[in-house]
């Protein structure tokens, strides 16, 4: 069952909820008006699907699920499903969690409460760390955008 409220992930960290882990979870800096995006690496420690239905914060006006089909082309996806015992990592995989309508500046050393809301338990609220996308995830090695 996935509930709860996790206080302190930091980059490189492991915040777990239930029966899923989350990874190095951050946000990268923008401006108020603009959209970001949500980095985050999940780990399902159970063999039951599981799906990821919404990512909210006070900072933004909404949230979407972006899947790049082609070079640059994205489709909006209505959620985000995960097979049992599998993971998800945002940096690798062609799917985006995009943070839309920014109500304020998000500025590098910033924490902002960001709550998931998935398709079984209740919704959980992560502080995440905003920082710059420079290099990617140096746990496993990322990438640069």
């Amino acid at each position: 069952m996935i509930f709860g409220l996790a206080k302190d992930p930091v980059a490189g960290g492991v915040v777990r909820v239930g029966d899923l882990d989350i990874r190095d979870i951050w946000i990268e800096p923008a401006a108020a008006g603009s959209s970001t995006r949500l980095h985050l690496y999940i780990i399902s420690n159970t063999r039951e699907n599981f799906q990821l239905l919404q990512a909210t914060t006070p900072v933004s006006s909404g949230s979407r699920f972006l899947a790049e089909v082609g070079s640059g082309t994205y489709v909006q996806l209505e959620s985000e499903l995960f097979p049992g015992e599998s993971s998800f990592d945002s940096e690798r995989q062609h799917t985006t969690i995009e943070l839309t309508g920014l109500t304020s500046d998000l500025a590098p050393g910033e924490r902002v409460p960001v709550t998931l809301r998935f398709n079984v338990g209740h919704p959980w609220t992560i502080d995440v760390p905003v920082r710059p996308a420079v290099g990617g995830s140096p746990e496993r090695g990322g990438h640069g955008r």
